[in-house]
């Protein structure tokens, strides 16, 4: 699957997302941990602006189990994800392991 992870900002906003499960651990690209500044960088998921339209999109991981896991997006203050950003927007995706459930899809709220 892809584009999973659709949010709108302005155009040329430098964004990123950061999956969470129940156990309020972030996922680091291989695996969950409690999350840490120091590696904050690490838990970045791009979302990428299509087409200098101000739609971002991006791609939840497929090698994340089935599950329900909350998505937040974040605004990038210089471009490198960092424990300081602001959280823009935030949502659960219910997941099959593969893709999405049927009405799983990421609904994000303002935060």
């Amino acid at each position: 699957m892809a584009n999973e992870i659709v949010y709108f900002n302005e155009v040329g906003a430098s964004l990123y997302a950061v999956i969470v499960n129940n156990a309020a651990e972030a996922w680091t690209g291989s695996g969950f941990e409690a999350p840490t500044a120091e590696d904050w960088g690490s838990y970045a998921v791009a979302v990428t602006q299509q087409a200098d339209t101000g739609i971002y999109a991006g791609s939840f991981p497929t090698g994340i189990a089935a599950g329900t896991y909350t998505v937040a997006v974040y605004q990038s203050a210089d471009g490198t994800p960092d424990v300081s950003d602001t959280a823009v927007a935030s949502g659960v995706i219910r997941w099959t392991g593969s893709s999405e459930t049927a009405g799983g899809n990421v609904v994000f709220g303002y935060m």
